[in-house]
Formats: structure tokens, C-alpha cells, sequence
């Protein structure tokens, strides 16, 4: 009887060690089968498709499909397999984007991300890409903090601190601009810092800052009274760094007040939408921004030949940029000898004299990109090229 348990209790153990040598095998066959990028890759796209900023988002996400349909068509692959975008709508919301990584890499596990247009979502996603180890490259944030510190968050832009510098150089040199009036969005780290740079810069050169007054982003609309107190200071330009969300009303309101100082601005104002409506205010002014659509690179004039009949529309500085994003990223993928994290990141940091739409670009030691910054005039209602500074 005991004897007779005993080879039961045995041929159980038996029984019950070749099932879960069974099931791990099920398991890990199941797990190959299911690896998520067996036919194709799926890099994530994270940025405001709605909202305040959404053509910007807009504007990306039609470069980066762009990029995409040239890439296919050149029947170019990555260790065999095709290149796929997912996309995710943050409508302009720090939280949001924040998600929207977090669902791409649930949903598709991602091997890389082309971040959002902005500096402030951008930074709130460094954390987040370089603890997963998932290589970014924001097209457009120009932020130095965007980088700083994380060896996966790469830029196709040049940051804020060269574009300021810059802006002083040509308003102080080129235009003997001597005194400067700051109208600064006091919600977007990008108007803070580019106001910041640019007034150090515009100091050091000999001019000065004669007064400086904030707003809060969408939720002002109504400006006159900050524009009272620039024009009580006899300012001889105003340098108002901020998106082009409300910048109509900003102008507008100064020139209904009969201020007639030359207006400023960064790369925020290359709004299509912007230029459009403040056509009859923006007369005289200047913008710093990534290229000049009158450029006659042939890598531009093909980029844009391209965009106008896809898009049936002339390109912008932020489709641009994502357009030259995603192709660096794409040649880093295919330079990779793996699909490691490790070995896209060292790809794409390895980007250098890379010929884009916005010109040459080589990433430094901080994946920062190393190119001129060109200065628009409004002439006609419509930016003309006026110069361009290499750093």
C-alpha cells in the first residue's frame, strides 16, 4: 500500500514537471510570436494635433509623413522591416504627452519617439524616455534644458540660447536698434529664456532694456495695459517672444495704440495662421526662425516641391524640422547594427553634416543641432529672407 503511494506521489511530480516544461515552452513560443515588431517597427510621435498648438502638431506630423513616404519609397527597410508612426494628440497638455508615451510603448512598444514641438512638454518627457531608454528627438524645442543631462533626448533645432544671441546681434548691429521694450509670456519657459538670453546679449552689445512686462499665455487676451507701459518707456522696438496663439491680439492692440516701433519676435511667430491675420500690423518686423522658404538649397527646394503637392500648401519651419527629425532618426535606425536602445542612440548621436531641409546638421556632445539661424523680415504681409548667423 505504502509502495503503491509512493509511485503515485512519483508519477504526479513526473507528471506535473513535464507540464511546466510544456507551458515555459508554450510561453516563450508565445512570447517570439508576439514580439511586436516582427513585420515592421513602430516609432511613436508625441504632440498637439488640438488645440492652442495645433498647428505646430499639425505642421510636424505632415513633415514627418512626409519623411515617411520618401523613406517607403525608396523601398528602404530596418533589419527587415518596415517603418511605421503611431501618433498621440496631447493637445498642448504637459499631463497628456506624458500619457501618450506611456500608451505608445504599452500599446506598440516603440523603439524611438520624435517629440513634441514644444520645450516645456519636451522636458516633461526626458525623465520619462531615458528611464525606459527610448531614444527622442524633438523636432523644434529650443530649450538648452531640453537635453541637458539626458544622453537618449536628441534636437534637430538649434536651442534658444544661440537664437537670442543671435536676435541681439542683428537688432543691435544690423538694425543700430539702441533701446528695447520685452512683452514676455510668463507661462512658456521658452518666452522666459529667449527674453532672458536675448537681453543679456542685447546689453553686453551696448543697448538697453527699458522696461519688461509678462502675460499668461492663451488665458490673456487683452494686452493693453502692458503695451501702455512699454510705449511710456519710448522704446525704439519691442521684442515679444512667444507662440503665435495670441500674438495677433498682441499686435494688433500695440499698433491700435499707435505704438510704431518694429516688432521682434522668435521662432514662435512661423505660424502661417499668424501672419495671416495680423497681415496689416506686421509690416517692418522681424522674426528669427530655422530656414527661409525662399531658400534654394536643392535639398530644400525638393523638400518643399514635395510638401506643396502633398499638402497642397507652402511649408513651415516646424514641418521642416520634423521632416528632418524623422530622417535623422530613420539613418540612425539603419545604421544600427542592432535594435538595441543602445546602439540607435550611438547612431543617431553620431549625426554628423547631415543634409536636411533646413540645412546642414551635426549634433554636438549635447545632441544639440549645430546650424545658422536665419532672420525673416515681413515684407508685404509675407517673411523675407534678410540674413542668416552661423554659431
Amino acid at each position: 500500500m505504502k509502495r503503491s503511494l509512493k509511485l503515485f506521489l512519483l508519477f504526479l511530480v513526473l507528471v506535473s514537471h513535464a507540464c511546466t516544461r510544456s507551458d515555459s515552452k508554450r510561453s516563450n513560443d508565445t512570447i517570439l510570436q508576439a514580439k511586436p515588431h516582427d513585420k515592421e517597427l513602430v516609432i511613436g510621435m508625441v504632440d498637439a494635433f488640438s488645440g492652442p498648438r495645433a498647428e505646430f502638431g499639425n505642421s510636424a506630423r505632415n513633415g514627418v509623413l512626409l519623411a515617411l513616404d520618401e523613406w517607403q519609397s525608396r523601398g528602404s527597410l530596418i533589419q527587415g522591416r518596415k517603418l511605421r508612426i503611431s501618433f498621440f494628440d496631447d493637445g498642448a497638455d504637459v499631463a497628456r504627452a506624458k500619457v501618450g508615451f506611456e500608451s505608445l510603448m504599452k500599446e506598440h512598444n516603440i523603439v524611438a519617439l520624435i517629440g513634441p514641438s514644444s520645450s516645456l512638454r519636451s522636458m516633461a518627457l526626458g525623465p520619462l524616455v531615458q528611464e525606459k531608454r527610448v531614444p527622442m528627438i524633438t523636432p523644434s524645442s529650443t530649450h538648452p534644458d531640453v537635453t541637458s543631462g539626458k544622453d537618449y533626448v536628441f534636437r534637430a533645432c538649434f536651442v534658444d540660447t544661440l537664437q537670442g544671441q543671435m536676435m541681439a546681434q542683428f537688432v543691435r548691429k544690423k538694425l543700430s536698434i539702441k533701446r528695447i521694450g520685452l512683452l514676455v509670456d510668463e507661462d512658456l519657459v521658452y518666452s522666459q529664456h529667449l527674453a532672458k538670453v536675448f537681453a543679456e546679449t542685447f546689453i553686453k552689445l551696448g543697448g538697453e532694456i527699458v522696461g519688461q512686462e509678462v502675460y499668461r499665455g492663451e488665458k490673456d487676451m487683452h494686452f493693453e495695459t502692458q503695451l501702455r507701459s512699454l510705449q511710456l518707456k519710448k522704446p525704439d522696438a519691442l521684442y515679444i517672444p512667444g507662440f503665435y496663439s495670441n500674438l495677433y491680439q498682441i499686435v494688433s492692440q500695440a499698433r491700435n495704440l499707435g505704438l510704431k516701433q518694429t516688432l521682434l519676435g522668435g521662432d514662435g511667430w512661423d505660424s502661417d495662421k499668424f501672419f495671416e491675420q495680423a497681415k496689416g500690423f506686421l509690416e517692418g518686423s522681424y522674426f528669427s526662425t530655422h530656414f527661409s522658404i525662399q531658400s534654394t538649397d536643392p535639398t530644400f527646394v525638393a523638400f518643399k516641391q514635395a510638401f506643396e503637392k502633398k499638402y497642397k500648401r507652402v511649408p513651415n519651419a516646424f514641418a521642416a524640422l520634423a521632416y528632418d527629425a524623422s530622417l535623422m532618426l530613420f539613418e540612425a535606425l539603419s545604421r544600427a547594427s542592432s535594435l538595441s536602445s543602445e546602439s540607435i542612440r550611438d547612431q543617431l548621436a553620431a549625426t554628423e553634416r547631415f543634409a536636411g531641409a533646413t540645412g546642414l546638421i551635426s549634433l554636438d556632445s549635447s545632441r544639440n543641432a549645430v546650424k545658422p539661424v536665419t532672420i525673416m523680415q515681413i515684407k508685404s504681409g509675407n517673411p523675407r529672407f534678410e540674413t542668416s548667423y552661423a554659431p
